[in-house]
């Protein structure tokens, strides 16, 4: 790849931030050092009341490098997936690149990235890479080396289930413009822009760890772990789960892929997430008639298993009636 063809992507990294006034500085500081000219940086903070948003406001005047730099605050705490979207409202750039307020880029992540997106011309509608993980106070904790299996189209309808990792993951603006901003009850990102991605323009993956990703007791990862010890907490989780899957379910159908068979096993999924957040939210007797509903749909899934096994059996030929 010559350096025109890098220096002809148009980027925007986007650093969302709520409440880390201990690592923001740093967070900041990492997406200011890299080694891509002319990249925008967008900072979009959740109403943060810790300070965070007073750090961004004085790093951001203080700098004059060559990066374009922009700052927004939602004058309300709206949530992960609202604050993203009003992020990427401000985002210019073809190419998208996405960083926590908690973590930290290396200074070649961004033109990594373009590298790896212009030597697969562009087609990829996610890239991601390996990252590194730290603790608290920035110590090492490990160093991932994955080299993932990207499934296709019809390895995902034959039952394939995968996420890349959002932390260090980029997006194609052409992704948000078919299939539109997140739902604002999404909590992560990735489960739906994966999905999203591989079915539309595909993905492609950076083995070396562009990011350091840091566990803290208030980072979405231990949020996730900890859900059983607050109600609260998985009802909210709940409600995502059922988000997540009518974007699967809508996506799917914008996208005009063939499959009828998984198009209904999307909805069966749908259906179930929604009686399951039912069970959590619902009257005395909205729970019970969410167990009666979750019995048939276990009958209705046995069903359409068996349907869809003599369905195939017959497309091989195995039904075939001897002449």
């Amino acid at each position: 790849m010559s350096s025109s063809e890098s220096c002809a992507v148009s980027v925007s990294l986007l650093l969302i931030s709520y409440q880390q006034k201990k690592y923001i500085e740093e967070a900041l500081q990492s997406t200011l050092s890299q080694d891509y000219s002319g990249l925008q940086v967008v900072v979009s903070d959740d109403a943060s009341t810790d300070g965070t948003w007073e750090i961004i406001q004085k790093i951001a005047a203080s700098y004059k490098g060559q990066h374009q730099v922009i700052i927004r605050r939602n004058e309300s705490n709206r949530g992960m997936a609202a604050n993203f979207n009003e992020g990427l409202k401000c985002c210019s750039g073809e190419l998208i690149v996405v960083q926590a307020g908690d973590d930290i880029s290396e200074s070649y992540r961004v033109s990594s990235l373009v590298k790896l997106w212009v030597n697969n011309r562009k087609e990829p509608d996610m890239l991601y890479s390996n990252v590194t993980w730290i603790n608290e106070d920035g110590s090492l904790i490990k160093v991932d080396q994955k080299n993932p299996v990207i499934p296709s189209v019809d390895e995902i309808k034959r039952g394939s289930f995968f996420i890349a990792g959002g932390m260090a993951a980029a997006y194609s603006r052409r992704l948000f413009s078919k299939f539109g901003y997140l739902s604002e009850v999404v909590r992560t990102e990735d489960y739906v822009l994966t999905f999203r991605a591989i079915i539309s323009g595909g993905l492609a993956f950076e083995p070396a760890a562009l990011v350091k990703y840091r566990q803290h007791p208030q980072s979405e990862m231990a949020k996730r772990q900890n859900l059983s010890y607050d109600y609260q907490i998985t009802r909210m989780y709940s409600a995502a789960k059922v988000a997540e899957a009518e974007d699967r379910f809508r996506s799917w159908k914008i996208s005009q892929h063939n499959g009828c068979l998984y198009k209904m096993k999307l909805r069966m999924a749908l259906f179930s997430v929604r009686i399951h957040h039912q069970s959590l939210t619902g009257t005395f007797w909205q729970r019970i008639g969410c167990a009666f509903l979750a019995l048939f749909s276990l009958r209705l899934k046995f069903f359409f298993s068996i349907l869809k096994r003599d369905v195939t059996r017959m497309l091989k030929g195995e039904n075939k009636s001897p002449e």
